[in-house]
């Protein structure tokens, strides 16, 4: 077993039944194939496939251990006037960052 193997699989088992089967579901279909968390299973898939395995997990993770900072944050800012609509490109007389 190689080290990302290692890697996907404790952060696998970091995740309670019901969310292993979500990104089992989620990356079989992804994958077109079902994939299968195990030292079996990681060997027949390919580097770039246990990348986007360990960056699906990565953000699953992080998602989870701060997803009580993102509801308190929501509930602080719920009343403020944040804007509405998101633009892209210069302001008028931006000179680039320069």
């Amino acid at each position: 077993m190689d080290a990302i193997d290692a890697i996907l699989l404790s952060q696998f088992k970091e995740l309670t039944k019901e969310e292993q089967l979500k990104i089992t579901s989620g990356l079989s279909i992804h994958f077109r194939e079902t994939i299968e968390f195990s030292e079996a299973g990681l060997s027949k898939r390919s580097a770039d496939e246990k990348e986007i395995c360990k960056n699906v997990l990565n953000g699953f993770i992080l998602t989870k251990r701060h997803q009580a900072d993102i509801r308190e944050m929501h509930e602080r800012l719920k009343d403020t006037d944040l804007p509405q609509k998101v633009s892209f490109g210069r302001l008028n007389g931006d000179n680039g960052g320069a």
